[in-house]
């Protein structure tokens, strides 16, 4: 059944956003948190985002990860 509408869906025109290690894009993406990590790239997918015909219905939910700072001695 979840084959099934996943296809129906696609063929009405929704697609997924791709966030897996790529750069984060504000258009696109809402940062929820941050995370030690490559600077500026999402870390994490908390929540999946979609386009519907090419326009944007929901961003995708997304950690970024940030350099933490060295330990000052």
């Amino acid at each position: 059944i979840a084959k099934e509408l996943q296809k129906i869906v696609s063929q009405a025109g929704l697609t997924e956003i791709e966030t897996s290690q790529k750069d984060f894009d504000v258009a696109i993406m809402e940062a929820v948190d941050t995370a030690e990590g490559e600077e500026n790239k999402v870390v994490e997918t908390k929540a999946k985002g979609y386009f519907l015909n090419g326009k944007l219905i929901r961003p995708a939910k997304v950690v970024v990860g940030k350099k933490l700072k060295e330990e000052q001695k």
